[in-house]
């Protein structure tokens, strides 16, 4: 193992992009002037684990960090690992029931919509008001 300088840290880091043609190595996207690559390292050991976008580093950082929260004996590795595991496997319907307060994209959408509508109806008898002197 060798302690890297920080200015040669720019170059291993230019490295690994090229290594990992220019993909993060969690969500497999480019990088991007406004998501740039970030050396991600193990902060127990210090080693460098790969090149992430900055927002997948900081998220992993606040996941891994919540992951160790309330959860005595069970280490953050073995937390996200089960946590991944139980998501893969409910990516498939486990249950016939849905979460009472749950809304569909087309519940959602006519919601909103007639949000627009009641506010648009609004603004236009506060016009006709206005307009009348009232």
């Amino acid at each position: 193992m060798v302690k890297l300088t920080t200015a040669k840290l720019t170059v291993v880091r230019a490295a690994m992009v090229r290594q990992q043609k220019g993909l993060c190595a969690v969500c497999g996207n480019p990088f991007t002037k406004k998501d740039i690559p970030a050396v991600d390292h193990c902060h127990k050991t210090g080693v460098i684990r790969g090149v992430l976008h900055i927002s997948c580093n900081q998220a992993e950082g606040r996941v891994r960090s919540r992951a160790s929260m309330g959860h005595s004996g069970v280490s953050q590795d073995d937390f996200l690992i089960g946590l991944g595991n139980y998501l893969e496997k409910h990516k498939t319907p486990q249950t016939q029931y849905i979460y009472p307060t749950h809304k569909t994209e087309d519940e959602k959408r006519l919601a909103r919509n007639k949000k627009a509508r009641v506010k648009n109806a609004r603004k236009r008898a506060s016009a006709q008001l206005a307009k009348a002197g009232l």
